[in-house]
């Protein structure tokens, strides 16, 4: 589990496709299907980029994708 300070950070999707080693496609389809996929929802916007709370996304993966 990552630490405290880690998993408050923001990440977008090219983020967690080079961290998690999937593709920034795949990335928004589980977004855009979160309701099926349980996928996080996003924490805001850096302009138009989403952005996701790191300890969620890094939960997600560790339930299995």
């Amino acid at each position: 589990m990552p630490a405290t300070a880690d998993r408050a950070r923001l990440v977008g999707t090219a983020e967690i496709g080079e961290e998690f080693g999937v593709s920034t496609g795949t990335v928004t389809l589980w977004y855009n299907n979160r309701a099926t996929t349980g996928f996080p929802d996003t924490v805001g916007a850096k302009g138009r980029a989403r952005q996701w709370e790191y300890g969620a996304v890094s939960e997600r993966f560790q339930r299995g994708h």
